[in-house]
């Protein structure tokens, strides 16, 4: 089984960003580019929803700009597909997270048993100050982004970063050659002396859902 879309994430340097309204800055841009399917986005900033709508559809070939008002710090943005038209049950990236119909809320904590592998393609960034000079000893007007990949992975991606500051000499990440097909089923770890497979199962569909990486399994 393959990895069915490619999520395009356009990331522009703050004092680039296109602006709707003084606090309203749209620094992030998000494109699916399954030529077939819709994804969804979910997204958090520290542990809670951030600014806007949870659960974002995108269709096929189409993009959507997420607000990155000024300060907003520890997002993280990760794509789902095959959901509802709410953007719950879905088949892949259904791993959770503040809003996500998937966890159980109770009074012993939060149950997230029927939820997915927590492995999902992620791309997370803290903005600074829209239009303020990028100074990283006070992180003042900087935007930091990173696309992880330390808990495995779920659908291939390419970053781009648009912008005439930026401080690594690539502007691009481009892992749009990711499938399932690659997830290694029998990884050797070697200190522990055993064989694992690293494919990530969906407890509800049974399929593959992902892909662990070796330090999360």
């Amino acid at each position: 089984m393959s990895a069915r879309a490619l999520v395009r994430i356009n990331a522009v340097a703050s004092f680039l960003a296109a602006s709707v309204l003084a606090q309203d800055y749209r620094r992030l841009r998000i494109t699916n580019r399954c030529p077939a399917a819709p994804i969804w986005i979910a997204h958090e900033a520290k542990a809670d929803i951030g600014p806007g709508e949870q659960n974002v559809m995108i269709g096929p070939g189409q993009s959507h700009d997420f607000r990155t008002p000024d300060g907003l710090s520890a997002t993280r943005y990760w794509p789902k597909m095959g959901c509802d038209a709410t953007g719950g049950s879905c088949t892949l990236g259904g791993s959770g997270g503040p809003g996500e119909a998937c966890v159980v809320r109770g009074p012993g904590g939060d149950d997230y048993s029927r939820c997915a592998p927590p492995v999902d393609t992620k791309f997370e960034a803290s903005f600074g100050r829209q239009g303020g000079f990028c100074n990283q000893a006070h992180q003042d007007g900087c935007d930091f982004i990173d696309v992880s990949l330390v808990d495995g992975w779920t659908l291939p991606f390419k970053l781009e970063m648009r912008g005439p500051w930026c401080s690594r000499a690539s502007t691009t990440i481009d892992c749009s050659g990711l499938t399932f097909d690659q997830c290694p089923v029998a990884e050797q770890f070697t200190a522990a002396g055993i064989v694992g497979d690293l494919r990530a199962i969906n407890p509800k569909t049974n399929g593959v859902a992902g892909c662990y990486s070796p330090c999360s399994k």
